[in-house]
């Protein structure tokens, strides 16, 4: 069983791509992606304010629909396949994994079984920020934190 809070998530800037790929590239994708935006965020003469996350539209295994990003100060110009925006304030179930990503289906269905018995449900973007890589620690110490934005059942989230 999983620690999970039900916080309120403030607006954050961030800087953005938002692609498609499989399970199977999905490492490799967020790699490229994150190599991309930290080029950018180094012509800006600035850095990340917290870990990159990918934001999940979809779970289709062939066809993943994700947004690989980073946390900002402001919102930037867009430039090429990177675009700067703001995340909306909302409630959401947060909670910190440690472990093997490949654990995290477990973390998600004790969401969902949380939420299922609560007011709310599941606005149907799934978060997940990266605080370190399987090629730096061991899959057993790897530190994520999943963010789920909820709505109340009877109207749009906050």
């Amino acid at each position: 069983m999983h620690a999970m809070e039900l916080v309120r998530q403030d607006t954050q800037a961030v800087l953005a791509i938002r692609t498609r790929t499989s399970l199977k590239n999905l490492s490799i994708t967020i790699s490229y992606k994150c190599k991309e935006i930290m080029n950018y965020l180094n012509e800006l003469k600035d850095f990340p304010t917290d870990a990159p996350y990918t934001a999940y539209y979809n779970w289709n295994r062939d066809d993943l629909d994700i947004e690989v990003g980073f946390p900002v100060k402001k919102v930037y110009p867009s430039k090429g396949e990177i675009f700067g925006k703001e995340l909306l304030a909302c409630k959401a179930v947060v909670c910190i994994h440690k472990g093997s990503h490949t654990k995290l289906k477990d973390l998600y269905a004790e969401i969902t079984e949380l939420v299922d018995n609560s007011e709310y449900e599941i606005e149907g973007i799934f978060y997940e920020y990266y605080y370190n890589l399987p090629d730096e620690v061991p899959a057993s110490e790897l530190l994520t934190k999943v963010v789920v934005p909820l709505k109340r059942e009877e109207n749009s989230c906050c």
